[in-house]
């Protein structure tokens, strides 16, 4: 991939793969730089917000992790992992009402997912105890 990228400086499919093989060897930042490229290269690319947004959230980097979950939701309204990753992060956060908004904006699009309405009820659990 590097010899590709060094012969071709604009190849997406080594951009991509690169990001790939950076994520999977643990080196985050690595990977989100070429991510990032990919990005700049399809900038319509939902599921390169998402994954950018899964490698940000590791790093971590909450509020760029919201932007790319935000950006995967306005390019693909359907991106039901995109609203259960924004409500993790919120929860994780403490900040269990926009975890419970992000949990509702799900049910509403996608109703009847039985995991997504337990993940619901422990956060206004957890909003009742504290």
């Amino acid at each position: 991939m590097k010899k590709t990228i060094k012969l071709d400086p604009e190849n997406e499919t080594a951009t991509a793969h690169s990001a790939v093989y950076y994520n999977s060897d643990n080196k985050f930042k690595k990977s989100t730089d070429y991510r990032n490229k990919f990005l700049k290269q399809q900038p319509d690319n939902a599921a390169g917000y998402f994954q950018i947004g899964m490698i940000q959230e590791k790093l971590p980097m909450n509020d760029a992790t919201l932007v790319s979950y935000n950006k995967v939701i306005k390019l693909n309204p359907d991106a039901r992992d995109a609203f259960i990753a924004k409500s993790r992060i919120y929860e994780a956060n403490g900040n269990f009402n926009l975890a419970i908004k992000e949990y509702e904006k799900y049910t509403s699009v996608f109703p009847g997912n039985m995991f997504v309405l337990i993940y619901l009820g422990n956060v206004i659990i957890k909003l009742e105890i504290i």
